[in-house]
């Protein structure tokens, strides 16, 4: 069985809010990400704030790539960077997958809303995997994105670092079948839809705290406290 290769497409919002996100832990993560990956021997940096464009298309991808371009700054072309992307993503003959990165919402792009949103249905025709952090259930539904596939963060570096490890491991499961022949389209994780855990979204939001019946005692997902003077 003949072995298959893979794209990565990084969609990096690298608008003002950006800044407020450690610069280090963040590359840190998406280094670990990629090391995690088998099988893919294509690379495409797009970055977007104010404006979009590819930064990078390459075999390798380095952190000296992403120290070089992540300058926040501007405001978010979210829906420039999907049209932009996708467009370029039509003549790879690879199986293709979205790592889709931001911290807010559309506010810049010169592309309409019914013009990703064609654009995205297109791609998920096939077998592109789109998946995308800090995406909501509601603007998921709004773009026609698969939900499963996108997760919201408690936007501090702990919320950051949770998501893009979460989103390395299921973008493991896929790209690690690629070497026995198993397209995107063929595999089981795809086929039934399947995305983010519970559990995997539960980390990265910040902790709940639980008021109990007896107003004496109050636990939260991470401590438990004795009484309200312990919080």
């Amino acid at each position: 069985m003949t072995s298959k290769q893979a794209t990565l497409y990084i969609l990096l919002d690298i608008s003002g809010s950006m800044y407020t996100f450690s610069r280090k832990p963040f590359i840190d993560g998406l280094m670990d990400l990629i090391k995690k990956q088998e099988n893919i021997n294509r690379y495409v940096l797009t970055t977007f704030n104010t404006t979009s464009q590819v930064v990078e298309d390459k075999e390798t991808i380095l952190r000296e790539d992403f120290e070089k371009h992540f300058k926040p700054g501007g405001t978010t072309a979210m829906n420039d960077a999907f049209v932009k992307t996708l467009i370029i993503a039509e003549d790879d003959l690879n199986e293709k997958i979205i790592l889709f990165i931001t911290d807010g919402e559309e506010n810049a792009s010169t592309a309409s809303l019914e013009e990703t949103q064609d654009a995205i249905y297109e791609a998920q025709k096939g077998d592109m995997i789109i998946m995308s952090l800090g995406i909501s259930s509601k603007i998921a539904k709004k773009y026609g994105l698969n939900e499963e596939l996108c997760i919201e963060f408690d936007k501090d570096d702990r919320g950051l670092q949770e998501v893009i490890k979460a989103s390395g491991n299921i973008m493991s499961d896929y790209t690690k079948d690629l070497k026995y022949g198993i397209q995107f389209r063929d595999n089981a994780k795809f086929i039934n839809k399947e995305g983010f855990s519970q559990e995997q979204k539960n980390k990265t939001m910040p902790p709940k705290f639980i008021i109990s019946k007896n107003t004496n005692f109050c636990t939260s997902n991470t401590k438990k406290f004795n009484t309200f003077q312990d919080i």
